[in-house]
């Protein structure tokens, strides 16, 4: 027998590194063919993602005099944002994905809407004017592509403009008039507008993103400040009109117009995180500003009135279940300011003694929580003379819906901003640090 191998001994191998051979070509062809259709396949355009879906960010924002700052909720881990200038009252918003700032500051002759990252890294100027004409009210578009501010005007006395957040100097005139209040549209490409207060010009329209003119849809509006275009993706809005000697506040379904309640006076109303609330409260001659607080279930079309009194604004918690409304007493006399006009603030000369209560009303149990008590900054009374349009633009609540923020002095402690949480209404406000104007994240 001879030791040799004959070629039948090999055939087996032969046929396996036959098939193992034929794997790898068809194996290459898929990669080649994969990586054709990646290099030559256009990339979809990015999708923005809800902050509601974004990670937990729990951050607040503060402007001190010159400065501002974003921290924990506990004060700690402040980060200051590196700009120059001074900054306006109230001049600061949040992106809805928290990555942004957008802020207005001024220098020497000139004013400045900037967008940055809460360090103040890649600024970018959006928009930028003499220093008479300084944006002083921010709202951002709920998709962070847009923001729209108000500007004074000598011709149109007060003007809305818009601006790219991804592009410089962008901004256009988009509403003309005083007073001004707008609510952006969920798809980010229109606004309902409030133009003129109640005068005889004035009226309630939509604006698409680079049209020329408004579209008017309430010719009589009542004495109300900022619309609202409801979460839904559809045409519907809250606004209020002028029936004869009468009130009413509306909701408008794409022209089908529907009276939700009556009043005489004046109305300041908003919406329900999810849509389906609408809390509103009257602006009477005798109340020291607003009085009572009733709420609107527009699902069901049930109305049902939460506190009768006197108030002087209140703020929706982003979980739709409690409401936090504030109180006052002037000891001093001082005007906070009625239903007439968004406005650039002015800072009164002297000391104002008004001192605010926060309470919060949890709308399962029907219980209210008093809470801390404490005198305003003037940054403070100015966000809550015009609280109906600034719940469209920031939040004074956590994004957990336990946590208020404010700026002022309690009762017992120093000036600045104070943070209280609703879950123990005993409990003292916690001291953040410095500053005149203080809004939480959006998530």
């Amino acid at each position: 027998m001879s030791d040799d191998a004959s070629p039948s001994d090999y055939a087996p191998y032969i046929a396996l590194a036959i098939v193992l051979g034929l794997f790898v070509l068809a194996l290459v062809g898929l990669l080649v063919a994969a990586l054709i259709i990646f290099v030559f396949t256009p990339t979809p355009a990015a999708v923005i993602t809800p902050a509601t879906n974004a990670a937990p960010l729990n951050r607040l924002a503060v402007i001190d005099a010159d400065r501002i700052y974003t921290s924990a909720p506990d004060g700690s881990d402040q980060i200051e944002l590196k700009h120059s200038g001074s900054v306006p009252t109230a001049a600061l918003i949040w992106s809805h994905d928290g990555q942004h700032l957008i802020f207005v500051e001024t220098e020497r002759d000139r004013s400045r809407l900037i967008s940055a990252q809460p360090a103040g890294e890649a600024p970018l100027i959006l928009f930028e004017t003499d220093r008479r004409s300084a944006p002083f009210y921010l709202n951002g578009s709920p998709d962070d592509r847009a923001v729209a501010f108000l500007i004074p005007s000598a011709l149109n006395a007060m003007e809305l403009q818009i601006a790219q957040t991804d592009r410089s100097n962008s901004a256009q005139l988009a509403l003309a008039g005083q007073p001004n209040y707008s609510s952006w549209s969920p798809d980010s490409r229109s606004l309902v507008a409030h133009i003129g207060g109640d005068r005889a010009d004035a009226f309630v329209g939509t604006y698409t993103l680079n049209d020329t003119q408004p579209h008017q849809i309430e010719t009589s509006p009542a004495l109300f400040q900022a619309p609202v275009w409801l979460p839904d993706n559809t045409d519907t809005w809250l606004y209020a009109r002028q029936q004869g000697a009468r009130g009413e506040l509306v909701l408008n379904a794409a022209g089908a117009v529907e009276t939700l309640a009556t009043f005489d006076g004046g109305v300041a109303f908003t919406l329900a995180p999810a849509g389906q609330q609408v809390a509103y409260t009257l602006n009477t001659p005798d109340s020291f500003l607003y009085n009572g607080l009733t709420i609107i279930d527009l699902a069901k079309r049930t109305t049902q009135t939460v506190y009768k009194g006197n108030l002087v604004g209140f703020f929706w918690a982003p979980d739709g279940k409690k409401i936090a409304y504030l109180t006052g007493a002037l000891v001093e006399p001082a005007s906070i300011g009625r239903a007439g006009g968004l406005a650039a603030p002015v800072v009164a000369q002297g000391q104002r003694v008004l001192q605010l209560t926060w309470h919060v009303i949890d709308l399962t149990s029907g219980q209210t929580s008093d809470l801390n008590t404490f005198e305003p900054t003037e940054a403070f009374i100015y966000l809550l003379t015009y609280f109906d349009q600034f719940a469209q633009s920031t939040t004074v609540w956590s994004s957990d819906s336990r946590s208020l923020v404010y700026t002022g002095t309690p009762l017992i402690g120093k000036r600045g901003v104070y943070v209280v949480d609703t879950q123990q209404p005993a409990g003292s406000p916690r001291f953040i640090g410095p500053g005149d104007f203080a809004i939480w994240s959006w998530h």
